[in-house]
């Protein structure tokens, strides 16, 4: 029967009823006349009038009951499906820790259908405890109102176990009291299987690097320390990994304030790429040398994510290595000490060489200065030296034999070692300092011939290494001075060609040097203001490199192989700067005096010829006084008679020696002519003097006598030019600047770039080429057409007259100026010394260069 209809008949019934009885009721309370049969029918129209409402007010309340219990069996439903595919295992427990639900996944943890478990305490079923296991999440999450994370073991029926990691979540009710909770579990074996596993291959993996024979650290992006091996922890007991401290700082005592630039490690990480260097490390126990090499770990992006280190202890091979090399390098400077015993030169240039590799040799404990003495006479002479101050070499430059450490070794012909000051040291000087020595006699023929004289660190004692290194050099120092001894007579033959050919190629390598020394010193004197005190050094640099300037044309003047070029000339400053050279010449027994006018003695003479001219004079005074004497050299200027201004100056040599008869004199300026014995004079010296004088348009004369020595005195023109050339260069201004193109040929690379610089800076457009066939490259297309050659003479192939030669026939109309450092007769193998060639000698400066670049290119064309 239909629900509504078997609703409506039994509220009828019941509605029929109740009125049956209220009327029934009503009747005998208010004693109204009724019968059964109106009351039956007044109950009939009453039932029949109310029980419509009665029916659609209790149908109402119970649709609606039954459509909110349809919603919430839907919405179960939903939930469950929901659950139910949730990959972890859920389930929901009260407070009395019974289970109200578990989703499939946590069933088939136990397996177990779903609705096996509600109603059942969760302790018994999940881990079959008799009780609340005391880590129960859920009731943490119960109790503190937050979720709680654990992990333990789930048991089945037939004890098997497995790791589950269970998160509880507390189930609020309105009043925010716990009305249960919801747990969350899921199963963890697999991975931890895994993660044993990993464990179990890491160990593997640790003993097999803790065993290796090297270091092997894991270094992060930031320099930070992740992992040692056992020998990196042996080599380094300090180092907590945990701690991540910076490698550079935790490997190095005292620790280094940031990576050294040779860091592989650093350099892995800045490209990618493998990197190997030996690191010397500073430790407790002193430097450690390690080979470390470091490769990168990337990750899939291919970004560097760390480093290993690869470090193995080389100390005790490099140790070895090194002791190798050391015998080596010893043994090599005996062989080159044996190689410039056996040379030619002069002795002492060879044994200051010899000297200088010996103190060379790196392990060599001294203090890397020393001296070679040889024997002359009664007393030592200082014949080489390295390192020495002026006031020691002073101090020491003769020696009388017992006197000093050295005079006691050579008149002994013992060794004398000390390793400080003490009573046997009698020779002092100002700015001593403690110090040590090692002296041993030069021996040879059954004589000393000299003194080897080492320094030491004072307090310092020689190893024997050292000491056998040092009489092995003093067995070959006194081999080079017999050799010398020897050949003193054959050399004295050819002494002044060999001389002339040192000279020259002296002056060429020199005057590069100077050339580059001279013109940076005046590009930094540019840089520098004037108070700067870094200035002064410059200029001191610039003052060096005119003093060596001025000793190579000494050089040449004394081999009459200088190049021609007068120019006004102060001869009081050519006289004071070859004094001492000239003093050293003369020899300790004969006096030197130099009087010289206080005013400016300026002449117009080519200086290099003005210093052979003093040189030949001095030593032909020298050879006059075999027993010593005195030589006075004056420079003064000649009153003009009744006008301003000198009429001329005067140059005079006096010396105090044998004299010369009037038939001597009459022969002295004729070339080959000489009074001294054979092989000991050329016959050219005078001769030379004279012929420099007369092409200076001046005049020289003699006054001697048997007896009462001897004067030379010459006369020159005074130069007219002196006061405006030194107004016009006092007054020059900044030097003259141009925009043409000048092709610079130069074979010396410091030389090159300097001239470069300086043109290019005066905006002159450069093409630099190191060679003539390089030069002719870069103008044979034409389209780069020259303004100036500037070409040093000598050239490695073509040579530059060959080179301008070449260019002029293409280009007429170019300028030509050649450079060079070599003496005359090399320039005048090229025919540089032909009057139409412009020629500008080295060494020159920026500012000479340039105005002379201005001179020749202003010039007019030829």
């Amino acid at each position: 029967m239909n629900i509504r209809l078997k609703l409506l008949l039994k509220i009828l019934a019941v509605v029929a009823g109740a009125e049956f009885l209220c009327m029934a009721l009503i009747s005998q309370l208010w004693k109204l006349p009724s019968g059964w049969l109106s009351t039956s029918l007044d109950t009939a129209s009453l039932t029949l009038l109310i029980a419509p409402f009665f029916y659609f007010w209790l149908f109402r309340e119970i649709g609606e009951k039954t459509a909110w219990r349809r919603a919430h069996q839907n919405i179960n439903a939903r939930y469950q499906t929901l659950v139910d595919n949730i990959a972890a295992g859920v389930t929901l427990i009260g407070p009395d820790f019974r289970i109200r639900m578990v989703n499939s996944a946590a069933a088939r943890l136990f397996d177990k259908d779903p609705a096996y478990f509600t109603g059942r305490e969760c302790f018994r079923e999940f881990e079959k405890r008799g009780e609340v296991c005391a880590h129960c999440p859920g009731r943490k999450a119960m109790e503190t109102g937050r979720s709680c994370e654990v992990e333990t073991e789930g048991v089945r029926d037939d004890g098997g176990r497995f790791r589950v990691r269970i998160h509880a979540y507390p189930v609020l009710a309105p009043d925010g009291q716990a009305s249960g909770f919801i747990e969350l579990v899921e199963d963890i074996s697999a991975q931890r299987l895994v993660q044993a596993s990993l464990r179990e291959s890491e160990e593997r993996y640790r003993s097999v690097v803790d065993n290796v024979g090297i270091g092997i650290a894991l270094i992060d992006p930031q320099m930070r320390i992740l992992s040692l091996n056992r020998q990196m922890r042996t080599w380094f007991p300090g180092i907590d990994p945990g701690q991540k401290p910076v490698c550079y700082r935790a490997y190095n005592t005292p620790p280094r304030e940031e990576a050294c630039s040779y860091c592989p490690t650093q350099k892995t990480f800045q490209d990618g790429q493998v990197h190997e260097a030996v690191t010397d490390t500073p430790t407790p126990d002193g430097i450690r040398h390690y080979r470390v090499v470091s490769s990168p770990i990337k990750d899939a992006d291919g970004r560097v994510t760390a480093a290993i280190e690869m470090a193995e202890d080389i100390t005790a091979s490099l140790r070895q290595t090194r002791e190798i090399e050391e015998t080596a390098r010893g043994q090599k400077a005996i062989d080159e000490l044996l190689r410039l015993s056996l040379s030619p030169g002069a002795l002492p240039q060879k044994l200051e060489k010899m000297l200088a590799h010996l103190l060379a040799v790196p392990w060599f404990t001294v203090e890397g200065r020393g001296c070679v003495f040889v024997l002359e006479g009664p007393a030592l002479v200082m014949t080489a030296q390295l390192g020495l101050s002026e006031p020691v070499r002073r101090a020491c430059g003769r020696l009388p034999l017992g006197r000093c450490l050295c005079g006691r070794a050579a008149r002994d012909a013992e060794e004398v070692l000390a390793a400080d000051l003490d009573e046997r040291h009698e020779v002092t000087y100002a700015g001593m300092h403690r110090h040590g020595h090692i002296c041993l006699p030069l021996k040879g023929e059954g004589q000393v011939l000299g003194v080897l004289n080492l320094y030491l660190k004072a307090g310092e004692k020689p190893d024997r290494r050292a000491l056998d290194l040092a009489r092995a050099a003093a067995d070959i120092l006194d081999g080079a001075i017999l050799l010398a001894k020897s050949e003193e007579r054959f050399l004295q033959s050819q002494k002044m060609e060999a001389v002339g050919q040192l000279a020259g190629g002296v002056a060429h390598d020199f005057n590069n040097i100077l050339t580059a020394i001279k013109g940076y010193s005046e590009f930094l004197l540019g840089d520098f203001t004037a108070g700067d005190p870094r200035r002064e050094d410059v200029a001191e640099i610039r003052r060096a490199a005119d003093r060596a300037a001025s000793l190579t044309r000494q050089l040449l003047a004394f081999s009459r192989r200088q190049v021609l070029a007068p120019r006004s000339v102060d001869l009081k400053e050519v006289v004071s700067a070859m004094a001492p050279m000239l003093r050293r010449l003369l020899g300790e027994d004969v006096r030197f005096e130099a009087r010289l006018d206080p005013r400016p003695v300026l002449a117009f003479v080519d200086q290099g010829q003005m210093e052979q001219v003093l040189m030949n004079l001095v030593v032909n005074a020298r050879d006059a006084m075999p027993q010593g004497g005195a030589v006075t050299v004056s420079a003064a200027n000649v009153p003009r008679p009744g006008g301003p201004g000198p009429a001329g100056v005067l140059l005079a040599v006096a010396d105090t020696g044998l004299g010369m008869s009037p038939e001597v004199l009459a022969h002295l300026f004729e070339p080959f002519f000489t009074t001294k014995e054979k092989g000991k004079g050329t016959g050219l010296g005078l001769a030379t003097v004279y012929g420099i004088v007369k092409q200076s348009g001046g005049e020289i004369e003699v006054d001697s006598a048997p007896g009462r020595g001897s004067v030379f005195r010459i006369q020159l023109p005074a130069s007219q030019e002196a006061a405006a050339a030194q107004g016009a260069a006092a007054a020059a201004g900044p030097p003259p600047a141009g925009t043409e193109t000048v092709l610079l040929v130069e074979d010396e690379e410091a030389v090159r770039a300097l001239s470069a610089r300086t043109l290019a800076r005066a905006g002159y457009r450069v093409l630099s080429a190191g060679d003539a066939r390089s030069a002719l490259e870069l103008v044979q297309d034409g389209s780069v057409k020259a303004d100036l050659l500037l070409t040093d003479v000598v050239l490695p192939g073509l040579s530059g007259p060959d080179l301008a030669a070449r260019l002029l026939q293409a280009r007429p109309r170019l300028k030509v100026l050649f450079i060079s450092g070599y003496e005359d007769g090399i320039l005048a193998k090229h025919g540089m010394l032909a009057p139409d060639v412009v020629l500008f000698l080295k060494p020159f400066t920026p500012d000479s260069l340039l105005r002379k670049v201005r001179e020749v290119l202003d010039a007019p064309a030829s």
